[in-house]
């Protein structure tokens, strides 16, 4: 949980440790007065000091089991006159940790803001241990230094350095949860220590004060996570734009002083899944989760996953044909796998170790929804078993064997830092178009004359931050779920619990911002189960392979607004960082060909009565009368022509193959 907590505290020791430090003169003491200041002892450097007006005392700091982590001091150390006498800049930061927490060295930070006054920026800065209180008071203090301070330097106005701290993020040894404590205060510098000054051999004139800071905080995030995924009822169409957003509430009152909510800044850590299967038995879910992180030669399974019902893939690779997992699959130059059935595959690379092994609960060729928090549960259990698969990025820990770096054309993996603005980052939430290819039966001959899905006009010119107040709140209200989902891009599961925390907001005078802030490629795609034996190859059971782009540590670092006379003014923001991961969804099953082309002839129905009922030009009716007889003739023909072409199951029977058929045609799939 995320606390406030107001630290007027003033370091009044500083001068005496640089004095005690330095020994010399400014030139001679750089080459080591930072590693120095490093080593001093966190209890000597807080001895004689004053928190709060109040000399420093331990006893004052007792161990609390409830109590939350406090900050008691922010020390600007070493900082000149002179540009290049700034090699022993540094800051530092005093903690008092109450529950005795053991705080890891390389995940915690800091959120900044410098400048003479308000910050015009802020970001977030690592923080390294480098004093722990010892004896009886283990843990209890810390000192930790602030990494990376001299990219502050040259926003430092030198008359009079101010330092916005705004929230601490704290993470623990042996847990993946970061909290982020307010510890909202501003401290400013004035004057020099000893030897840092216009004259290097004068006396120190630094001063220091501090007081409190304006902080906007939010809460709950982690339960108020958006999705949005279009063209997700066509069976045909398996790479879907899929918008991520988060949503909260504020105060109105910022709004009506400051003006319109114009930058969201935030941050974050993107990855992309290996594909998530997820299987409809019980009995192929066991032999593929008993495979899970083990190298696909070495394991004892002899089954496949691959986007084909064919049990025996034609040689040329098409793109329907999708290896997911096969064992067997040899990295030769050509990609083939001769069976033992005598069968030849060719197919795409497939993954070398499992990662994503999900139980289907009945039928799964519908639309079939595996939740958020399925799949995060999955993902704690699977990185606490194959531990060696972890890799460390920044403040986060992930299995190379869930996630991987192939995040997109035009993205970038691993972190990610980017302010919003409500204007000019408006944009187009089309990025990932539907390969037709995929295509079969009814919409397949369709595409033959250039017909392909329309973008949903949803998705356009949209901005990355909408304001829900009472009057959108009102026009949304009159809408259907559906269309209420469309309006907002989210999930229509998701409306009715997006209506209820507006309203509530609403009631208390607080405003809902529904902050979208990324549009990535969402595929999900059928698949197949088939067991391989002596005899051949057969097909045992369906699946489903899905595969997005996730978010770790998702953090907003600050709110900026503008009013009508064209002046910003910035806040901060404390929030915990959480990791959005949006639960998943099967493709829908391909309709049969027939079925197809009724749901054609229906919808035609509908377009024609619409049109007789609104339109009285007598030369447009006898023309559409004779174009839906035209349509007909030419349908029954197609009929007719293309029985072959359909979505129906394939046999699961084995069938032998001559492996000859493919020795002059063979080559590797696309």
């Amino acid at each position: 949980m995320t606390k406030k907590i107001i630290i007027p505290a003033i370091i009044l020791f500083i001068a005496a440790i640089l004095i005690y430090c330095m020994g010399g003169g400014a030139v001679a003491y750089a080459a080591e007065s930072s590693l120095e200041f490093d080593k001093t002892y966190v209890l000597d450097d807080l001895e004689g000091s004053a928190v709060n007006g109040v000399t420093f005392d331990v006893d004052d700091y007792p161990y609390d089991k409830d109590g939350d982590i406090q900050l008691i001091g922010f020390v600007e150390y070493g900082y000149s006159a002179y540009q290049n006498m700034q090699q022993n800049y540094g800051l530092y930061v005093y903690l008092y940790n109450p529950r005795l927490l053991d705080i890891t060295d390389s995940s915690c930070k800091i959120q900044i803001g410098v400048g003479s006054g308000s910050a015009e920026d802020y970001n977030k800065y690592f923080l390294k241990s480098v004093s722990k209180s010892e004896g009886v008071t283990t843990n209890r203090f810390i000192k930790m230094k602030v990494l990376n301070a001299e990219d502050m330097l040259t926003d430092l106005d030198p008359g009079k350095r101010v330092y916005n701290v705004s929230g601490i993020e704290i993470a623990t040894y042996g847990s993946g949860e970061i909290i982020e404590y307010n510890v909202s205060s501003w401290y400013s510098f004035s004057g020099y220590s000893k030897g840092y000054g216009t004259d290097p051999k004068g006396e120190s004139t630094l001063v220091q004060k501090t007081d409190e800071l304006e902080t906007i905080e939010i809460t709950g995030l982690l339960d108020r996570q958006t999705v949005y995924r279009d063209n997700i009822g066509n069976p045909s169409v398996t790479s879907h734009n899929q918008v991520n957003g988060v949503y909260f509430g504020l105060d109105e009152e910022y709004i009506d002083e400051f003006g319109l909510l114009q930058r969201i800044k935030a941050e974050w850590y993107e990855y992309r899944t290996t594909p998530i299967l997820v299987f409809d038995t019980q009995a192929t879910y066991d032999k593929f989760y008993a495979s899970r992180g083990v190298n696909r030669f070495d394991t004892t399974c002899t089954y496949h996953v691959v986007n084909s019902t064919d049990t025996a893939p034609t040689p040329n690779g098409s793109v329907d044909t999708i290896i997911y997992y096969d064992p067997y699959f040899s990295d030769d130059a050509d990609g083939s796998h001769t069976s033992a059935g005598g069968y030849v595959w060719y197919f795409n690379n497939p993954i070398d170790y499992l990662g994503w092994v999900i139980k289907g609960d009945g039928d799964i060729m519908h639309s079939y929804v595996v939740p958020e928090s399925v799949l995060k549960s999955y993902r704690e259990e699977y990185e606490s078993d194959f531990v060696s698969s972890l890799v460390k990025d920044g403040t986060v820990s992930y299995s190379s064997y869930l996630f991987n770096t192939d995040v997109g054309k035009g993205r970038k993996a691993g972190y990610n830092v980017y302010e919003f603005d409500a204007d000019n980052d408006a944009f187009d939430f089309t990025d990932y178009g539907v390969d037709t290819s995929t295509y079969t039966g009814w919409q397949k001959f369709k595409t033959l004359f250039g017909w392909t899905p329309e973008t949903e006009s949803v998705l356009q010119d949209q901005s990355p931050i909408e304001i829900v107040d009472n009057e959108r709140y009102l026009q949304l209200s009159a809408l259907s779920n559906a269309d209420f989902a469309r309006e907002m891009l989210i999930d229509e599961s998701e409306v009715d619990k997006f209506k209820a925390y507006c309203k509530s907001e609403l009631i208390k005078g607080r405003v809902v911002i529904h902050f979208r802030f990324a549009c990535t490629e969402y595929e999900a795609r059928s698949a197949h189960v088939h067991y391989e034996g002596a005899s051949g190859v057969s097909e045992v059971g369906n699946a489903f392979a899905a595969e997005e782009n996730v978010f770790l540590n998702f953090d907003v670092l600050s709110l900026t607004f503008k009013n009508d006379d064209g002046d910003y003014r910035i806040f901060p923001v404390v929030n915990d960082p959480i990791d959005i991961i949006s639960g998943i969804v099967g493709p829908e099953e391909q309709p049969s060909f027939e079925d197809e082309v009724g749901d054609w002839f229906e919808e035609l129905g509908k377009k024609i009565k619409e049109f007789f009922e609104k339109s009285l030009d007598l030369m447009k009716i006898i023309g559409i009368v004779i174009a839906v007889i035209v349509v007909v003739i030419v349908i029954v023909l197609i009929i007719k022509l293309f029985t072959g072409l359909g979505g129906g199951s394939k046999s699961t029977t084995v069938v032998k193959i001559d492996p000859s058929m493919f020795k002059d045609n063979a080559k590797k799939g696309k």
